[in-house]
């Protein structure tokens, strides 16, 4: 069995206050897009996990974790071979690791028919991580309490999306002790994009705390370079440090995209889609 894992991007991101459990209550609007992995799901005598990067290749990867506590929530005996072909650029703040997880979830109740109910499979998804329950369900969806809480809205018009990854990466755990560092209190979350009507209304409202952690890194530069051939809207991605562009040229995204590549800066082009297969 063959499942494609979408990466995501967080078209808002509101920081709340810090739980006591370490977590922290978010208010975001992410977006799944077409940049994904493969993964390859098959029975087997022995739980085995294979990824073509070897940095990935341990048994705390989230796609082997997955499938671990799917076996042990069911009770299923029959083991599987997980096989991740990878391609959504790793601590990139696009939810590689995230999605990974939820189409092994996926994959595995679909092969052995459905044993457990999306209630019980977005329990064991916000037990793997926070965006993971997002991942599970895709398209365009406003994510809340630690992202467990997935309320889906009104999807975008399919759009282009450029992905640019600056020479630097950063773990989402030291990127929010970065930003409890500094200290600010929680603000009112953006709840603009939620009556947005227009792509071009969804590009003006925008944002993301995170933000704030990137001032004078490559982050700024990159984003600098691509303003050159005006997006219809920017910002930094889940906690960065990726950007995402939103282009309805197409040409311009592509034309962006190539000097990108040409100065060095890892880039895809993808676009929004409104379900995940």
């Amino acid at each position: 069995m063959l499942i494609k894992a979408n990466a995501k991007i967080n078209l808002t991101l509101d920081v709340g206050k810090k739980r006591i459990d370490g977590y922290h209550e978010i208010h975001s609007v992410m977006q799944s897009i077409s940049l994904c992995d493969f993964i390859t799901i098959q029975k087997s005598d022995e739980l085995m996990f294979f990824c073509d990067d070897d940095s990935l290749l341990n048994n705390d990867n989230l796609a082997f974790v997955a499938a671990k506590e799917f076996l042990e929530e069911t009770g299923i005996e029959q083991n599987v071979k997980i096989t991740l072909e990878k391609h959504i650029p790793v601590g990139a703040g696009l939810g590689g690791g995230s999605s990974d997880a939820a189409a092994v979830l996926r994959g595995m109740n679909q092969m052995f028919d459905y044993p457990l109910n999306d209630e019980e499979l977005n329990h064991i998804a916000m037990n793997i991580g926070a965006d993971v329950p997002f991942c599970l369900v895709g398209g365009t969806a406003l994510c809340e309490g630690i992202g467990e809480k997935v309320t889906p809205i009104d999807a975008l018009p399919t759009v282009t999306v450029l992905i640019a990854k600056p020479m630097m990466k950063d773990s989402t755990g030291n990127a929010y002790k970065r930003l409890d560092d500094l200290g600010l209190p929680p603000k009112n979350p953006n709840k603009k994009i939620l009556k947005s009507e227009t792509v071009f209304d969804v590009c003006d409202n925008l944002s993301n705390d995170f933000v704030l952690l990137y001032k004078d890194t490559p982050v700024v530069e990159t984003a600098e370079l691509i303003r050159e051939f005006n997006p219809d809207g920017m910002n930094l991605s889940g906690s960065g440090p990726a950007l995402f562009a939103i282009f309805t040229n197409s040409q311009d995204a592509e034309d962006c995209h190539q000097m990108l590549l040409r100065r060095g800066t890892e880039s895809y082009i993808c676009e929004t889609v409104d379900h995940i297969d």
